[in-house]
């Protein structure tokens, strides 16, 4: 965003002393030294850069501020924050790049020869008589006026590169977010997905049940606070022996039977040197935290994690957990070097993060049996049965459930459908979406107020040729074919390389362990935006339509 704003500010400021050659070559034919033309227009740009800067910020706090309403309406926990570091680096930079890119573009003027800056757009050389190169002559076959409109482009190629760049830049950042945010948020789900498992169905104490629920439900609503003291999960009235898990293996429906032991527990980042690269170096920072435990069997989990690492197996469980994202990010410096301590006891290898939404990714998995020594508990001694139906006969196998439940293990004991939960938790992923949607918005309409405004001035810049053609004969469909014409070219090539340099982007900074889609799906966000960026082409030609039917031969001697 910084490099495409800079590049947005550069070129308007650099367009703005293009189209004051007339008036510059009016003051150097009066006498006007170089070093004072470049002093006075230099000056008139940067007022107008800091008027610009000075709106767009205020502009900005405010679009950022009802943002922040609308997402604490959609019960969102938001920090107001105003920055106060990057957007001073970022004025002093895009003011460095006006100062050396643009003011270059004005010194270049400056130096050039009064007949030649009268010229403005069209090179001072330009050969009316001269064909048309291979391509363009080719398509100048299609009719009258896309040769006309290839005519113009190629006599203000100035103007048509500036505005390429423009348009492009803004068509680039456009695309870096849509590609983005649809790669990002179909990731995010997924991952989330793969956390949480389908059709999961949860058995325990009414007491474990509903708080395990609410840690999951804190992936969605901050607000939720479920800790240790809160509920002691390792209460005798919680437990239950895993041989119950025999009763439910011959019903019908179920896929998989997840037997788990669930105990908070501080844990503690124990300080060591490691080797990274033959090199040695000091980690740690003695932070701890108190978090849920969850033992469980390697070889029947019901949910398939996104991982960086490996998951424990059952031959090196004695020794080796898999921890949460948020817990490896918060607690850890490089984790997967680094052992954790449980209480004052035991020190276990961390050998893989999963991506988490159970406790907001601040928990850890143990083997089942290790975690029941770990808690002084007897072996088969668990808390939770997590049931994988499927989906078809998970409402009748809910009622199964509850009865055996109540014959097996009592009348304080249920079974809980856990996906309404998971799927708040995906809602709310979805809903995430609205700020860079914002952003796509706000860009778009600055797409096309630039369409408009380039086709404005195009519009100004052309109008002698305008005057000329309608005194002998062209109909105002014409001029306005030629205008639309001339735009279809930047758009058709500044969409197609925008683009590409989009695609790039995502995958140096956000293609990783990313579900991407289809090829053919981008390619669908490339067909929409560019039809909806020629129908404002096109819708955009109506106001400026106005103007061309007011052009008559009494305008010559004004242009």
């Amino acid at each position: 965003m910084f490099i495409i704003a800079g590049t947005v500010i550069v070129i308007i400021i650099s367009s703005l002393f293009v189209y004051k050659k007339r008036d510059i070559a009016i003051m150097k034919s009066l006498g006007t030294l170089r070093e004072k033309l470049y002093s006075f227009y230099m000056k008139e740009a940067l007022i107008i850069y800091l008027v610009g800067f000075l709106i767009g910020f205020i502009i900005g706090i405010s679009s950022y501020g009802l943002t922040s309403l609308v997402l604490i309406f959609l019960n969102f926990s938001v920090n107001i924050y105003i920055d106060f570091f990057w957007t001073p680096i970022f004025f002093f930079l895009t003011l460095l790049a006006v100062y050396i890119i643009s003011g270059y573009v004005l010194r270049k003027i400056t130096q050039q020869k009064i007949q030649w800056i009268f010229s403005k757009d069209i090179p001072h050389d330009f050969d009316a008589q001269k064909t048309l190169t291979l391509i363009p002559r080719w398509l100048s076959r299609f009719g009258y006026n896309l040769k006309i409109a290839i005519t113009n482009i190629i006599r203000r190629k100035g103007e048509f590169k500036r505005f390429l760049i423009l348009f492009g830049a803004i068509m680039t950042l456009i695309f870096t977010l849509t590609i983005g945010v649809f790669v990002m948020t179909s990731s995010a789900e997924n991952w989330i997905a793969k956390s949480q498992g389908n059709n999961i169905i949860v058995i325990g104490h009414r007491d474990v049940v509903y708080n395990y629920s609410l840690m999951y439900q804190k992936f969605s609503d901050l607000d939720i606070d479920t800790n240790e003291s809160t509920i002691n999960f390792t209460k005798s009235n919680y437990l239950f022996n895993s041989s119950i898990l025999s009763s439910f293996e011959s019903i019908e429906g179920i896929q998989k039977i997840d037997k788990r032991l669930i105990a908070f527990s501080t844990i503690k980042e124990i300080n060591s040197s490691i080797i990274i690269e033959g090199q040695y170096i000091y980690v740690g920072k003695d932070r701890y935290a108190t978090i849920p435990l969850i033992g469980v069997d390697p070889n029947e989990m019901s949910q398939d994690f996104e991982i960086e690492g490996k998951f424990f197996t059952d031959e090196d469980g004695y020794d080796n957990i898999t921890i949460g994202d948020s817990l490896a990010r918060y607690t850890f410096s490089i984790p997967l070097y680094q052992k954790l301590r449980v209480g004052n006891g035991t020190s276990y290898h961390i050998k893989g993060i999963l991506i988490d939404s159970f406790n907001n990714g601040f928990t850890a998995y143990f083997n089942l049996e290790t975690l029941n020594e770990e808690m002084g508990l007897p072996t088969d001694n668990i808390n939770i049965i997590l049931i994988q139906a499927n989906s078809t006969e998970i409402d009748a196998l809910e009622n199964q459930l509850e009865t055996i439940i109540k014959n097996e293990l009592g009348q304080e004991f249920i079974a809980l459908n856990m996906n309404d939960v998971f799927n708040q938790n995906l809602f709310m992923l979805k809903t995430l979406n609205i700020i860079p949607i914002i952003l796509i918005i706000l860009f778009s309409a600055i797409s096309c107020l630039s369409l408009y405004n380039y086709q404005k001035v195009s519009l100004h810049e052309k109008i002698k040729d305008f005057i000329i053609m309608k005194a002998i004969g062209a109909k105002s469909k014409l001029l306005k074919r030629i205008l639309f014409i001339e735009n279809f070219f930047i758009i058709i090539i500044s969409s197609a390389y925008s683009i590409g340099v989009s695609m790039i982007i995502n995958i140096i900074f956000l293609f990783e362990r990313v579900t991407l889609p289809p090829i053919y799906e981008p390619l669908l966000i490339f067909i929409g935006y560019l039809s909806i960026f020629l129908i404002l082409n096109f819708l955009s030609l109506i106001p400026l339509s106005k103007k061309i039917k007011q052009f008559s031969i009494k305008d010559f001697e004004v242009y």
